[in-house]
């Protein structure tokens, strides 16, 4: 078990490497034609749902603040968005509705990232 970590490890490392290296010119070249629009459309695809899913859930719902941050946590699968909400809310209360979310959210990323990738 121990030797096969020993030689797993240096070969994804030396896998990342490769592909970061022979990916690093065109990304570099892409940033530099279309890089503040990539910003922007980063910035609005990752505040819309937020801002839209807090407020229906708020105000549409009815749902807890608590267990609604948690469940945006989860659809974004993201785990340490999570555990900065249960430390805020000095609570486990946002895991209550980042459960579902998070599972939904990975099993469609799986899935879409492909259809998304082609498109």
């Amino acid at each position: 078990m121990v030797a096969t970590q020993i030689m797993w490890d240096p070969r994804l490392a030396a896998f990342c490497a490769l592909v970061g290296l022979t990916a690093g010119p065109q990304a570099l070249a892409a940033l530099a034609t279309d890089g503040p629009t990539i910003l922007v459309a980063g910035v609005v695809v990752t505040l819309v749902p937020l801002i839209v899913g807090l407020g229906v859930g708020h105000f549409l719902l009815g749902i807890n603040s608590v267990a609604l941050v948690g469940a945006l946590a989860g659809a974004h699968t993201q785990d340490p968005a999570m555990l900065s909400a249960s430390d805020l809310a000095e609570s486990p209360a946002p895991a209550l509705g980042f459960t579902v979310p998070y599972a939904i959210g990975n099993i469609l990323l799986t899935n879409l990232g492909p259809v998304v990738a082609l498109s």
